[in-house]
């Protein structure tokens, strides 16, 4: 049986897009050069920021906070950032690599981070 979680990030990736740029009807003058779009529950408010909270995450997976929570505890996620006495964030950069190597489990996706081959 196939990982759910790859099913809704192979979903989020089919739907993403790019848009033309739109021009200013005043001035003729495009507002961007082109914009990727994607579904509306990957959106963020701060989607240039360089750590997740567990909802932003959880957004971009399509499940509940308290899931993030649980996929944290059990070891699915990889190794947050802890900031402050127990506030958790996780890297962007490390989610999308964890996204495209197929949501493995922390164990398996920090061992092949570091190279390590008996992890594989």
């Amino acid at each position: 049986m196939a990982n759910p979680v790859i099913k809704i990030v192979r979903r989020n990736l089919s739907e993403a897009r790019i848009t033309p740029a739109k021009r200013d009807r005043r001035s003729g003058q495009s507002d961007e050069a082109g914009k990727v779009e994607a579904n509306a529950a990957s959106k963020t408010p701060h989607s240039d920021a360089l750590t997740m909270t567990a909802a932003e995450v959880g957004r971009e997976l399509q499940v509940s906070t308290k899931s993030i929570n649980r996929m944290h505890a059990a070891g699915r996620l990889p190794t947050p950032i802890v900031v402050g006495a127990r506030s958790l964030r996780w890297a962007r950069k490390k989610i999308i690599e964890w996204m495209n190597a197929g949501c493995p489990d922390r164990v398996t996706f920090e061992g092949a981070q570091n190279g390590d081959a008996s992890w594989n």
